[in-house]
């Protein structure tokens, strides 16, 4: 036959919720596993060792000042950039899921105060309806 109806049945998720709720979970646990992988990696931690930092900024002097850099040295630059151009769009990422998570969280919000809404509706109608049958008289 099938399983008897839930005491909570009309408080039950409803398909919409339950597919915003997994789309959380999912999120919130790729950003958690995100955030813990950058806060532990040593490639987040420093840009470059101190020779191609001082490598790299010969080459922004050199660069400011209208004087070619060596070629290592542009190297250097170039990959510093990189770095930082890496490092920095991870973390973007990162604080775009978590407004994402955000994001979802509010959705869920929203459907569950419609849901109680229809409920709260549907609780005074069926008070009215009470109402209604008590004035009238049985005929």
């Amino acid at each position: 036959m099938g399983q008897p109806p839930s005491r909570y049945a009309p408080f039950g998720m409803s398909l919409r919720q339950r597919r915003l709720r997994t789309a959380g979970v999912f999120l919130l646990l790729l950003v958690t596993g995100m955030a813990l992988f950058g806060a532990g990696n040593p490639y987040f931690r420093s840009v470059a060792s101190p020779d191609v930092t001082a490598l790299a900024r010969e080459a922004i002097v050199a660069r400011r000042s209208g004087a070619i850099a060596s070629p290592q040295a542009e190297s250097a630059r170039r990959v510093v950039q990189t770095k930082l151009i890496t490092i920095y769009g991870y973390w973007v990422g990162c604080f775009l899921l978590t407004t994402a998570v955000v994001a979802i969280a509010l959705l869920d919000v929203r459907e569950i105060r419609c849901e109680l809404l229809l409920a709260r509706k549907a609780i005074w109608h069926h008070i009215e309806e009470e109402a209604r049958a008590k004035k009238e008289p049985a005929s």
